[in-house]
């Protein structure tokens, strides 16, 4: 998995950006492919979001 934070209109204001490039499955060496069940994202994207404003706060705390 790839995750890049950017930021946009640092001069207008600070608005992160996060783009997450992944696969849905799982490759083996013997090409078996495996897809990932469907799962709910709102529950996810909650703990995200929470964990990332942990994150910066502690960053910003270490300054």
């Amino acid at each position: 998995m790839k995750l890049d934070i950017h930021t946009f209109g640092v001069y207008v204001g600070w608005h992160p950006r996060i783009h997450v490039l992944n696969t849905d499955g799982l490759f083996r060496e013997n090409s078996v492919v495996y897809v990932m069940p469907r799962i709910a994202i709102k529950p996810l994207r909650k703990i995200f979001k929470a964990k990332v404003l942990e994150m910066l706060k502690k960053e910003e705390g270490d300054a």
